[in-house]
């Protein structure tokens, strides 16, 4: 769950008692209260962090090639995972994971969760190591006329 800030607590609270919904504090006993939001509305609630991001959305890589992933908004404490088995490594720190694709191509899912089990993921295809380009004969002689 997510704590509203002070300030939409202080209107929540005010709205409830004017509706007769809530007792002020003062005729229950109590000190301190706190209202949580069951339906995650977004109002007021984490204001500056926003929905929970991952960038790139989507990356195209050569076998064993890497990529960098960055994860934004949502409630933090981000954990990185592959979805798909033998589907590359991630090596990660705070909001940044370092992706390294498997030896075999294909489609492949990284994935983002914050401390609240949201998620976030973005797309990987892997593709076969491109071959260098060779030119044979490397020198060659052309007669003219």
């Amino acid at each position: 769950m997510r704590r509203m800030n002070e300030a939409a607590l202080r209107r929540a609270a005010t709205l409830l008692v004017a509706l007769g919904l809530l007792l002020p504090a003062f005729l229950t006993g109590c000190d301190d209260f706190t209202l949580y939001d069951t339906f995650y509305s977004t109002d007021d609630l984490d204001p500056d962090t926003g929905p929970l991001e991952i960038t790139p959305t989507s990356v195209e890589l050569q076998v064993d090639g890497n990529a960098v992933f960055t994860a934004t908004g949502g409630a933090g404490g981000y954990a990185f995972s592959v979805v798909e088995p033998d589907g590359g490594t991630l090596n990660w720190t705070s909001d940044t994971a370092v992706y390294t694709a498997p030896a075999a191509p294909g489609d492949f899912t990284v994935r983002v969760t914050d401390a609240e089990g949201d998620t976030a993921q973005a797309a990987v295809l892997v593709i076969p190591r491109q071959a260098a380009l060779t030119i044979t004969p490397a020198v060659a002689a052309i007669r003219v006329g």
